[in-house]
């Protein structure tokens, strides 16, 4: 690893390995634990390691942007084959300047206290 990606470098490590279940996706800037025996995944807040708040996943935005600038309804089953390249990855969010970090948004009802399930 010549760059460091994240905020400190267990996490770099931890994403890197295939071994580890953190995870990072640019598509999403969403950093998760997978459990090795299903297909769900916790969301992470928070740096497993050094506790830095990590940016907010920015999934809500992809299936918003989709939805209103390109009027696909169901990304990721029937409208998959229409969505553009950039978004499979990290170009859309970067060209669109979502990358500053909005913590001071997060939802505070919400509950912080234990991880976010995620189905996939």
């Amino acid at each position: 690893m010549s760059k460091k990606l994240y905020c400190c470098g267990a996490l770099d490590y931890q994403v890197e390995s295939k071994a580890c279940p953190v995870e990072y996706s640019k598509q999403w800037r969403e950093y998760s634990i997978r459990d090795f025996n299903s297909t769900s995944r916790s969301l992470l807040m928070f740096c497993p390691n050094c506790g830095t708040r990590l940016p907010l996943s920015l999934r809500d935005e992809w299936f918003d942007i989709l939805e209103h600038e390109y009027g696909l309804d169901d990304p990721m089953e029937d409208d998959k084959k229409k969505v553009p390249k950039e978004f499979l990855n990290d170009e859309w969010w970067k060209s669109r300047d979502l990358q500053s970090d909005k913590n001071e948004n997060i939802n505070l009802t919400c509950s912080l206290d234990r991880p976010v399930r995620l189905l996939f």
